[in-house]
């Protein structure tokens, strides 16, 4: 709870302070704006807090503290010009070449549910003999420059299984304005998989990307379409802690690498309008009861970087593993944790020997390679 305030004593919180967070962080509203029948519901919560923290919140505010609003803060952008904009374009067009060059090409799909817009999405058909159990492969990149810092990783993906790819311009320092809905993705994941009559696939996502695996499993009308699930540098398993909402967009940089990470990233206007107005926590968050359960011998794979800067990652090791233990140490669920140690967020996308173990587990994930797994193996990965 600290972390939501920035990093305030606990005990300095006043009931108002805690109030505001609650009508955020529940409701996604200013407190001010809450109606009288979410007003008792915000009391409620607070008591919840208060019962389970077996501490009782003084009345009032405390005017110098402020608390973690996602979607109500102000943005905080920096400018670039429009050269900035210019280069950025000429890279992900480069990428687009590459990818092109990897077997890839655009495909487009009228989406039946959004006034029959069209859409386009990438594929590589699958080029050798597929194993009965194998399922196809859909790829969610994260924030960056599109494709530009996943052109080995997708190199690599398995050969016997077709693969899709998402790209999402508004994360990757492009003039795209307009955000996609969570529905619209669900949609557009939805129509494309039914155009090859794919049932279900296996979901590879790094870093933002795995918000999109979060949002199809809590989906009633779409869950049915993960197969398995490959989260590399996760940032969807517990969002309830406030690290990743504070490294990304309320730290103070302390080092060359976080300073890089705040100006090329987290302040760029489309980025910051992507995470400061349309990311609720609560519709991204994964829990461990919500991996798929996988059959036909796949698997799901957790990949994490101890020196992560944005991911708490030793927390979300700690909660996997505790969580498979509490059901007698094997799980419900098949799942593969690895814990890269010496490395930094998106640092195993660009070591080659990180890649072909990457590789090698997706393959596993989807089924191009058979191999039993024990519901969980735990790796730590020098």
């Amino acid at each position: 709870m600290e972390g939501w305030f920035l990093g305030a004593n606990y005990y300095s919180i006043k009931k108002e302070n805690i109030k505001t967070w609650v009508a955020w962080a529940f409701m996604d509203q200013d407190l001010e704006t809450l109606d009288e029948e979410k007003v008792d519901e915000v009391e409620k919560l607070v008591s919840t807090i208060e019962r389970y923290s077996h501490h009782s919140f003084p009345p009032g505010r405390n005017d110098n503290i402020r608390c973690i609003r996602l979607n109500i803060d102000a943005m905080q952008t920096t400018h670039r010009p429009w050269i900035y904009y210019a280069v950025c374009k000429g890279i992900g067009a480069i990428a687009h070449i590459c990818v092109r060059a990897l077997g890839y090409y655009q495909r487009s799909i009228r989406l039946t549910g959004t006034a029959g817009d069209v859409a386009t999405f990438w594929y590589r058909p699958a080029t050798r003999p597929a194993h009965p159990s194998a399922v196809p492969v859909v790829f969610i990149h994260g924030i960056g420059i599109g494709f530009c810092q996943y052109l080995a990783i997708l190199a690599q993906l398995p050969r016997n299984v077709p693969v899709y790819l998402l790209e999402w311009a508004h994360v990757s320092m492009q003039l795209s304005e307009e955000v996609p809905t969570i529905e619209h993705t669900l949609e557009l994941i939805s129509c494309v998989l039914t155009l090859d009559s794919v049932a279900r696939a296996c979901f590879v996502a790094h870093s933002l990307g795995t918000v999109a695996v979060s949002w199809i499993i809590h989906s009633s009308q779409h869950s049915s379409l993960v197969a398995s699930a490959v989260l590399l540098d996760p940032v969807n398993l517990l969002l309830c802690d406030p690290k990743v909402a504070f490294n990304f967009l309320y730290r103070t940089p302390a080092n060359s690498l976080e300073l890089a990470m705040n100006y090329f990233v987290s302040r760029e206007m489309y980025i910051a309008n992507a995470l400061s107005r349309h990311f609720h926590w609560s519709r991204n968050i994964m829990f461990y009861d919500d991996l798929p359960k996988c059959e036909n011998g796949l698997t799901n794979v957790v990949m994490l970087s101890d020196l992560d800067s944005i991911v708490p990652s030793e927390r979300v090791k700690a909660y996997l593993e505790a969580s498979a233990a509490a059901e007698g140490g094997k799980g419900k669920v098949p799942m593969e944790l690895i814990y890269h140690t010496n490395q930094h967020h998106g640092q195993i996308l660009i070591r080659m020997d990180r890649l072909a173990e990457i590789a090698k587990h997706v393959g596993r994930a989807c089924g191009a390679t058979a191999v039993e797994t024990e519901p969980l193996q735990s790796v730590f990965a020098g």
